[in-house]
């Protein structure tokens, strides 16, 4: 699963009231964010260090106030919390899943003639983001999920990974997990506890060849009629046969 965030500049901040101001002060920019990303190895610095790093080239003096989110429940709490505080950040970085309800004009400053090099994005990579034509976010880069299996434990139970495994193979691997183990280990995390990380577990849908919408169609979801109760009878298999720990609907992943 591939999850876009955007970056969402919020014009009611940038245009407060109308008044003249006879000095020049120095750019002060609040910037709300999930999270920087290392590219030391890359660029010799953080994502969001490389990012001031230019802004300051063109603005020497600008203060940067940078929040990070509180991913505890995995929701807009934050930003939530600060619009009604009236201290809406003049930047906003996050997942699609949270800030594209934002993404709206009584939010959303447009972009368009504001970034010199938005020329630089493939057109149809902004289609998405426009709202009755004007552009009020930007795509960022997201990242892809994948399964890691721990190669150790496989050998420590004595089972060999398949190199097209099943559903099935997962089931007997599980098993071995616990018998080996007795509850010390486990065969998945399976945590449910935290919104913010249930698309790591909603994953397991494609591998049951469940759809969540129709091509194109994303007024209704369409994971009941395509099979979507078979993943939850192998959710309660994980759990019932002690495959996953047993407070898997409340546990959280603290790394988020």
């Amino acid at each position: 699963m591939i999850a876009l965030a955007l970056m969402v500049f919020l014009g009611y901040i940038v245009f407060g009231e109308g008044t003249q101001e006879t000095t020049k002060k120095p750019v002060e920019i609040t910037f709300l964010h999930s999270g920087d990303t290392d590219f030391t190895a890359e660029l010799g610095a953080t994502k969001f260090d490389y990012a001031l790093a230019k802004l300051k080239a063109d603005f020497p003096d600008a203060k940067v106030d940078m929040i990070k989110l509180d991913l505890s429940d995995g929701s807009t709490l934050t930003m939530d919390a600060m619009l009604a505080a009236g201290q809406a950040p003049n930047v906003y970085q996050d997942t699609i899943v949270r800030s594209s309800k934002y993404m709206v004009p009584e939010y959303a400053m447009p972009l368009d003639g504001l970034i010199r090099d938005i020329d630089k994005y493939d057109p149809r990579a902004l289609e998405p983001y426009r709202r009755g034509g004007k552009l009020l976010a930007l795509p960022i880069p997201g990242g892809a999920q994948g399964m890691a299996v721990n190669l150790e434990i496989m050998a420590d139970i004595g089972y060999t990974v398949p190199g097209r495994w099943t559903v099935d193979d997962f089931l007997t691997m599980a098993k071995l997990v616990k018998d080996k183990y007795h509850g010390q280990k486990w065969a998945t995390g399976m945590f449910a506890g935290n919104q913010s990380g249930d698309y790591l577990i909603n994953n397991w849908f494609a591998s049951f060849g469940v759809k969540y919408y129709s091509a194109g169609d994303y007024s209704h979801s369409t994971i009941a009629e395509t099979g979507g109760a078979k993943v939850y009878e192998f959710f309660q298999k994980l759990v019932k046969n002690g495959y996953v720990p047993p407070n898997s609907a409340t546990l959280v992943d603290t790394t988020t």
